[in-house]
């Protein structure tokens, strides 16, 4: 699998609720999608895929992300605009379900393949409203209260 699967446990503390889950994403689905994306996956990514396809998350609340199945993210993100055609480099994993798309910025090629996770607000121009989020998908599962810490710098 080439990442270990253990810190999706976290996942299923009580801490998390999940308001909708899906069954475990196929291999193809997995593959169609990483070539929507025209680049492979981030193995964080791909791991979470093939333990379950999306679902509502909830970290108290605190936070929400709404994480589409990997079958529905090319023709949503052609609903939205956001396609990696029209942002290059894009690849939308959901939203936060509010006004704005959580996204892959796979604009520049990783050997790692730790691609940054950003916000795009559905209505901005691309890539010169986006907002980072976390370093990794992996991260932006992490989050959680940290969202609500101030910046002390």
């Amino acid at each position: 699998m080439g990442v270990e699967s253990d810190w999706l446990d976290i996942l299923e503390t009580a801490d998390y609720k999940w308001d909708g889950r899906e069954p475990p994403a196929s291999e193809e689905a997995i593959a169609a999608l990483a070539s929507f994306a025209r680049r492979d996956l981030p193995d964080d990514y791909v791991a979470f895929l093939r333990r379950q396809n999306g679902g509502s998350l909830r970290y108290h609340d605190f936070w929400y992300l709404w994480l589409w199945r990997a079958d529905d993210i090319p023709s949503w993100s052609e609903a939205y605009g956001m396609t990696p055609n029209e942002i290059p480099g894009s690849l939308i994993l959901g939203s936060n379900g509010g006004g704005e798309a959580i996204v892959i910025d796979m604009r520049e090629e990783r050997l790692d393949r730790r691609y940054p996770i950003v916000a795009i607000n559905f209505i901005s121009d691309g890539w010169d409203d986006a907002m980072p989020v976390a370093p990794d998908f992996r991260s932006l599962l992490f989050l959680r209260c940290e969202l609500l810490v101030a910046d002390e710098d």
